[in-house]
């Protein structure tokens, strides 16, 4: 168990203190601090689209450094091979160009759903 831990910790892009990583809490405190960290960046998308239905790359940007770094004690949001805590935060989009850096955007049939059918405009954010 100990090494199964130790291994999840290096391996994970999310970094606990010693204190939380009590047996039987680890996996806990890593779902919860993981849960919250996705929650964070899904309400700053939601809030950034609701004021701009074409958000800029700036304003993804700012989602991203604006989301809070303290949501569980003792979790960090690292990305792989960083010590930065919030390194771990992402949001990715295909760019319009090389010049143009925002979110490109392309005519797509929604197929499923309540409006399946419908001609939209959709960019994939990963």
């Amino acid at each position: 168990m100990a090494q199964l831990i130790s291994t999840i910790r290096q391996s994970s892009p999310i970094r606990l203190s010693r204190s939380v990583c009590r047996a039987g809490g680890f996996v806990l405190v890593a779902f919860y601090g993981a849960e919250s960290g996705l929650e964070a960046l899904t309400a700053g998308l939601e809030n950034t689209f609701t004021t701009n239905y074409a958000p800029t790359s700036t304003d993804i940007s700012a989602v991203v450094s604006n989301a809070p770094l303290l949501l569980v004690p003792g979790v960090q949001f690292l990305a792989p091979g960083n010590t930065t805590n919030g390194s771990g935060y992402s949001i990715t989009f295909p760019p319009v160009s090389s010049s143009n850096p925002n979110p490109a955007s392309s005519y797509h049939t929604i197929s499923t759903g309540a409006y399946a059918g419908l001609v939209a405009l959709t960019t994939p954010y990963t």
